[in-house]
């Protein structure tokens, strides 16, 4: 290869957040249902990822898709409050993205990290710590269909606790996305022992079943199936179930204008499950 063609790596500091869609193999292998789900999948993302390169807010925004994988990446910032604004930006494209597809049960795993990273989205290439880092903690830690943030962030912006982070990324005057951003733990029933608390911080994603819409009975329809599909589906769609009922117990305590009943009867539906 001539030096001429060899093109110089320059990193930059950024966040990275690398998703996966959860049973992909099984979309390719079924003849039956998988084409059409693969279909679906790939309009879908092309449709949400366009959607949100046009809200004012998300254009700085860079994002690559390599088959089951969706790699996005915004620069960090350069003072603590960009940095928080960013993040937050990349946390609602995410969530955004993640909701979308959950409705037509399809579901995403993965990690957001922050670093040294190359990302240039025309020529679909990718390298670098923080890339890396995202890559290893969605294979190792994500587990569920969720998309967990990595906790070097609490410490690259200053803060003490995860908490701190949390609230700061939760704020609602900055926020385009009507719901909690980040999972908050600070106002989880502590009698609630069945929701696993292994990640400090991960996306609230499934917030915004609980709108002003009423519950949203697509996604629990698709809960409920996966459950009861594989055997290997059901921990990752029973830490799902576990953490909708949280939710559920969150919003009794106040936290939305829903009515009782509506809530309960989630609540007692989601128990049988």
């Amino acid at each position: 290869m001539e030096e001429s063609n060899i093109q110089e790596i320059k990193y930059s500091d950024c966040y990275v957040a690398f998703l996966d869609v959860l049973g992909f193999k099984n979309f390719v292998f079924d003849k039956k249902e998988g084409k059409k789900k693969i279909e679906t999948y790939f309009g879908l993302i092309q449709e949400t990822i366009h959607n949100i390169g046009n809200i004012e807010s998300k254009q700085e925004i860079r994002s690559i898709i390599i088959s089951d994988s969706v790699i996005l990446s915004i620069s960090l910032g350069e003072d603590k409050e960009k940095k928080i604004i960013n993040l937050r930006k990349l946390c609602i494209a995410v969530a955004i993205i993640q909701f979308a597809l959950a409705q037509k049960d399809i579901w995403l795993r993965g990690a957001i990290s922050a670093g040294e990273a190359y990302f240039d989205a025309n020529k679909h290439q990718v390298v670098g710590p923080a890339y890396t880092n995202a890559y290893l903690l969605e294979e190792k830690h994500a587990k569920y269909p969720r998309v967990i943030i990595d906790s070097i962030i609490i410490e690259k912006l200053g803060q003490i606790y995860s908490q701190d982070l949390i609230d700061a990324i939760n704020e609602k005057k900055y926020s385009n996305w009507n719901s909690d951003i980040l999972f908050s733990w600070s106002d989880t029933p502590r009698y609630n022992t069945h929701f696993e608390q292994d990640m400090a911080l991960f996306i609230d994603y499934l917030s915004p079943m609980f709108d002003k819409d009423g519950i949203n009975k697509s996604v629990l329809k698709h809960i409920k199936k996966n459950l009861y599909d594989r055997v290997e589906y059901y921990n990752k769609f029973r830490w799902i179930v576990d953490y909708l009922i949280v939710k559920c117990d969150k919003i009794t305590s106040g936290e939305s204008g829903f009515s009782q009943s509506d809530i309960d009867n989630l609540f007692k539906e989601l128990k049988r499950f």
